[in-house]
């Protein structure tokens, strides 16, 4: 399965492909389809100004180099863990292209369902890269838990996917 935004120096969302609309509806994402995305700011898609930011460095790193940048990052389903990979790549001028592949995805016996929290008093904090979550001190797998969870989470990232992608994208 593999999907794909393009977006403009300004974030713009101007194309989607591949089995964007398939994945969406898929996730319960149905307001997620191309044609109300298609026209958007890329921002108003991304949770967490960690995440934003970690884009908005990818995104200037391809618009400046003109090489393509490659991270694998965890988009997990309540029932299963799932591995992706982005390319991030220029493909004119003034155009950026996203492209999303799904390399590996095991289904798991527990539930994991992760929603964005409205509150941060209740919230836990998850890794956009990992999908770690952070409990007691410490980053885990949800699914190493082996119990059903219920969460809602603000987004960031790790401190090991911090440093991981920093010292990446400095090469």
């Amino acid at each position: 399965m593999q999907t794909y935004y393009r977006i403009d120096r300004n974030y713009q969302i101007v194309d989607v492909g591949g089995a964007w609309d398939d994945f969406a509806i898929s996730n319960g994402s149905d307001e997620c389809v191309s044609k109300y995305v298609i026209g958007d700011n890329l921002r108003s898609h991304i949770t967490g100004d960690v995440v934003w930011m970690w884009v908005e460095t990818l995104v200037t790193g391809v618009l400046v180099s003109g090489k393509t940048i490659e991270r694998e990052y965890r988009c997990d389903a309540p029932h299963a863990r799932r591995l992706f990979k982005m390319s991030c790549a220029l493909e004119a001028e003034n155009v950026i292209c996203l492209t999303h592949q799904l390399v590996s995805e095991e289904e798991m016996k527990t539930t994991v369902s992760i929603s964005t929290a409205t509150s941060l008093s209740n919230a836990t904090l998850r890794c956009s890269i990992c999908n770690s979550i952070y409990i007691d001190e410490e980053w885990l797998d949800p699914f190493t838990l082996n119990k059903d969870l219920i969460l809602q989470a603000t987004h960031t990232m790790c401190q090991n996917c911090r440093e991981e992608n920093v010292a990446a994208i400095s090469a």
